[in-house]
């Protein structure tokens, strides 16, 4: 399996928030004692490791509530498998966990105003939304969430078999790709592969290749979970986030991510939103 050339595009990247910018520990999704995050992959390693506590730069740096307490940061996905439930606060439901930015930010909603969120109440539960995706057409001064970037990524591609000229793909080949129109590279068969449509990775990738019209089928029954090699059939291809290839490779080299890989950059802003007025001194 190859990681192959990241076409990468830089991207900022960006938390929002409902309660405060803190993070807590997702690997092992105790229910948290204060502040809750949820929401993107690409931003849960650096999210995690902040929540759980890191020795990454020397010195153990951890990110607490004001009063001391940890905060929780639930995975986009189960070890195992798509969907599941979390519990994120004591007493609290459960519910559906939100996997990718835009559920996230949909579940952070959902926590404000009292909507429902995969048929639960879950209002109070979810803090901060991890987001790989700015507001977009959601932006509005006088809204209830403030999006607070966080820190910058590339993105390219992952792909498995095919040959060395599947690392040098151009963005009009790759929109070709999607589109149906190049159906092999170097005499082997490409089929393009997508993450589920709340990601912002994956909808990051689209803008940044020329937003092709997607070939039949290719979304059909989608729940692929982002920034997973292993979903990966022989000569598939499918974007992936530098962020989390580089976290999880120095972490635990092979996990989830089993290939090789070259950058070219475009940038992309992750980014955090939160809610107005827990912004105020």
């Amino acid at each position: 399996m190859k990681f192959k050339r990241f076409a990468a595009v830089t991207a900022a990247l960006g938390v929002v928030v409902a309660g405060g910018i803190v993070a807590s520990s997702a690997s092992a999704e105790v229910v948290s004692n204060s502040y809750v995050l949820v929401g993107s992959d690409t931003l849960q390693d650096a999210a995690n490791a902040l929540a759980n506590g890191t020795n990454i730069t020397g010195t153990r740096v951890r990110v607490t509530s004001s009063g001391g307490d940890t905060i929780g940061s639930f995975d986009a996905f189960p070890g195992t498998g798509t969907g599941s439930q979390i519990q994120t606060k004591p007493g609290g439901p459960t519910f559906l966990r939100p996997s990718g930015s835009g559920n996230g930010v949909t579940a952070l909603r959902a926590s404000i105003t009292g909507a429902a969120w995969g048929g639960k109440t879950i209002t109070g539960q979810v803090d901060v939304a991890r987001s790989s995706s700015g507001p977009g057409t959601n932006q509005n001064s006088d809204g209830k969430l403030a999006y607070v970037p966080f820190g910058r990524d590339a993105l390219s591609y992952i792909y498995k078999g095919g040959t060395a000229a599947w690392a040098n793909l151009t963005a009009a080949q790759l929109k070709q790709i999607y589109e149906g129109t190049l159906t092999s590279i170097d005499g082997v068969a490409v089929n393009p592969r997508l993450p589920q449509s709340g990601s912002g990775t994956r909808s990051f990738f689209l803008t940044a290749i020329g937003n092709p019209s997607l070939k039949a089928g290719i979304d059909t029954g989608n729940t692929t979970a982002e920034n997973d090699a292993t979903v990966l059939a022989a000569g598939e291809i499918i974007p992936f986030s530098v962020a989390s290839w580089v976290a999880r490779r120095a972490r635990q080299p092979g996990r989830r991510c089993v290939a090789r890989h070259r950058y070219r950059h475009r940038d992309r802003a992750e980014r955090g939103v939160l809610r107005q007025h827990h912004l105020r001194s």
